[in-house]
């Protein structure tokens, strides 16, 4: 689902994957897009507020009070040294870093955890590469 806003067909593929009765173990709920918007935080936002809301609409029970069902929203780590010059204007370090302080709280705010990749990411790379 590299865009936004959704498609009707991609939206609705995605439902049909989605149970239609409360199931016995509720499936986690994972998400992240990578940096096919170069990072756009309203882009991110819009795109994670239709998917939310096709699935409250689709499954309330996997949002209900008493749902175990654990949702996540990772954000995309860190570049590295070897990212093309091309991306390195709209995808570098401090627009993740950026998106990463945006989005955390904003997805918090809406019943979700977040993993932020960005720290952690960009603190494994060593000047020798390795």
């Amino acid at each position: 689902m590299l865009s936004y806003p959704l498609d009707n067909d991609t939206v609705s593929g995605f439902i049909s994957k989605l149970p239609s009765a409360p199931p016995v173990k509720p499936p986690a709920l994972v998400f992240g897009h990578g940096l096919w918007n170069s990072l756009d935080i309203n882009s991110t936002k819009g795109w994670l507020t239709q998917l939310d809301s096709a699935m409250r609409t689709a499954s309330p029970f996997l949002f209900s009070a008493a749902s175990s069902a654990p949702r996540l929203f990772v954000s995309p780590s860190a570049a590295t040294e070897l990212k093309p010059d091309l991306f390195v204007p709209a995808q570098n370090n401090i627009m993740l870093q950026r998106l990463e302080h945006a989005i955390g709280p904003w997805v918090q705010e809406r019943g979700w955890d977040h993993l932020g990749l960005w720290n952690m990411s960009i603190q494994a790379a060593s000047p020798d590469g390795s």
